[in-house]
């Protein structure tokens, strides 16, 4: 009988041969019933890759926001604004 444990943060795969017959919604129950797990809180892999997109795109565009108003206000009075902003 042989073992498997693959671990890496926030993921744990194990295959053991009692576990035949074990199915993802099974686990997932389980945990949920220990209270490790709100499926509530679940969204799907589209979902997760939307919101991620949303928030790189948002940090992205103040970044270049910010660059745009230095260049912009380079070498003026409103240079000491633009950083402020």
């Amino acid at each position: 009988m042989s073992y498997y444990v693959h671990e890496v943060p926030g993921r744990l795969r194990v295959k053991t041969p009692s576990a035949r017959g074990v199915n993802s919604k099974g686990i997932l129950e389980i945990l949920e019933e220990k209270g490790l797990f709100d499926s509530s809180q679940l969204m799907t892999g589209d979902q997760y890759l939307h919101n991620r997109m949303e928030k790189t795109g948002q940090v992205i565009g103040k970044a270049i926001f910010g660059l745009v108003l230095e260049k912009a206000f380079e070498g003026t009075p409103m240079a000491l604004l633009s950083v402020l902003i």
